[in-house]
């Protein structure tokens, strides 16, 4: 669990996780952040009140709240975790398309608000399905089903998460008339889970293997609107989605 996270948690604050993450906000700076600010983010005013109080609180015992969060974890997010072995994970890879054709014709301002929008939409559904937001790659996004915590139902999770996606996308307004669209690949099988370093300090966990990259692959076949889903995932679903989804066996 991130720090970030972990202080979220501390505070019954969680729910505005996907709002900082998506401004690039982490611990560091949360007590710089003003009303103003949390209010840009479109976080309540009694929320933005506690928040503020909170990180005033952090700011003046910083290693209290250090060596408590050390510790600090549910017990089946420690007992998923499993950093440095194998474990069963579906991974789904969602890109815009046309994105550099989407800058030429709406301008680089409004291509920035809706690529911001199309980040949105996809933490949301990523979210509201219990999946976890890996990165953020250019215009891309990487999530993870079965991780921090496993479920039975990650893939079917991650199909639903897909199905909300490119609805989503599709209602996006650009102000310019011009639609946008998503394409998605979506894999299941081992993967290594690693907390790479950088600068000397652990980043955000990745997922190592086959699958990833698996997932990307798919991701590029895909047509416009589309899902393409590897055969291990469409074994798992089983009958529970319709034709709206594309399986490719691999």
């Amino acid at each position: 669990m991130s720090a970030l996270r972990t202080w979220l948690v501390s505070i019954n604050m969680e729910k505005h996780l996907g709002a900082f993450e998506e401004n690039a906000i982490d611990l560091d700076i949360v007590a710089q952040l003003t009303e103003a600010d949390l209010s840009e983010l479109g976080i309540p005013l009694g929320d933005r009140k506690r928040l503020i109080g909170a990180a005033r609180a952090l700011e003046a015992s910083p290693f209290e709240f250090q060596e408590q969060s050390s510790d600090f974890t549910t017990p089946d997010a420690h007992a998923a975790r499993s950093i440095g072995e194998l474990r069963q994970m579906t991974i789904m890879f969602a890109d815009l398309v046309n994105s550099t054709g989407l800058v030429q014709e709406l301008g680089v301002e409004a291509y920035r608000d809706a690529l911001k929008a199309f980040q949105s939409c996809n933490s949301l559904a990523i979210q509201e399905n219990f999946g976890h937001v890996a990165q953020f790659i250019g215009d891309g996004v990487v999530a993870y089903f079965g991780f921090p915590v496993a479920n039975e139902d990650d893939a079917e999770r991650a199909a639903l998460t897909a199905l909300r996606i490119v609805e989503q996308v599709a209602r996006i307004d650009t102000g310019a008339g011009q639609n946008i669209s998503v394409r998605i690949g979506i894999a299941t099988g081992d993967v290594l889970i690693e907390d790479l370093m950088h600068r000397a300090r652990p980043v955000d966990s990745i997922a190592l293997g086959q699958i990833p990259n698996l997932a990307a692959r798919l991701q590029t076949i895909a047509q416009p609107g589309q899902i393409v889903i590897s055969g291990r995932t469409r074994r798992l679903l089983g009958v529970i989605f319709n034709a709206r989804i594309w399986a490719v066996i691999s």
